[in-house]
């Protein structure tokens, strides 16, 4: 029987992660617009933030997949918030798409330099907005789920080594991790008795049970 390792054991009880969509924008009509958009998207929150000094909270306390940041607000104009994003422990990976009526090369290029992962003119395409949102925010997902399992596994290896600790001294524990497989030491307080015979194991896997029996 196959056995399963521990990292297969994590990815199998992986968190889900809905797509969440915040945009920040100060024209109510254009978040209507895209909540329009998205509306007929089942698998798709969608949160509108008209106050770009509330952007970060709302942020923060929604986690979104991705975030539709416009470019010229009151204010806090787009670009800062792009800069403060990404100074932010909790939004700093956050796909962000820039929306802005400006077309010129020189914003454009101004924008990804200051984070931002995508630029639309708005109000885009339908059709080209659903598929960014959903290539941006599956990106940004798998990357969550990465963390998780590598987090679970590493809590996994804590609890085994915690585990060895307890029923080995530590430079046994210690070599037995590095790779030392053939270790033979004299310890003058012990409580267990750890031994193997070579090729022990293998015999009696090996050789039927009868004749293991009758042996």
């Amino acid at each position: 029987m196959s056995q399963e390792s521990p990292f297969q054991s994590t990815t199998s009880t992986l968190k889900e992660h809905k797509i969440t969509v915040l945009l920040i924008d100060d024209q109510a009509m254009i978040g209507e617009g895209v909540r329009r958009m998205l509306a007929d998207e089942k698998d798709i929150d969608f949160h509108f933030c008209s106050d770009p000094t509330d952007a970060m909270t709302v942020a923060n306390e929604i986690r979104p997949t991705v975030i539709l940041q416009d470019l010229v607000m009151p204010e806090v104009d787009g670009l800062t918030l792009v800069k403060f994003f990404r100074a932010n422990p909790l939004t700093k990976d956050i796909p962000m798409i820039v929306l802005s009526s400006k077309e010129e090369a020189t914003t454009k290029a101004e924008a990804f330099a200051r984070g931002a992962n995508d630029y639309m003119v708005k109000l885009p395409d339908q059709i080209e907005l659903i598929a960014r949102i959903r290539y941006h925010s599956k990106g940004y997902i798998n990357l969550l789920q990465r963390n998780e399992a590598f987090t679970a596994l590493r809590l996994e290896q804590e609890k085994a080594e915690k585990l060895l600790l307890n029923i080995l001294p530590a430079p046994i524990a210690e070599r037995l991790k590095s790779g030392n497989n053939t270790i033979a030491d004299y310890f003058a307080e012990s409580s267990v008795l750890f031994a193997d015979i070579v090729g022990f194991t293998e015999f009696p896997l090996g050789s039927r049970r009868q004749n293991w029996l009758q042996s």
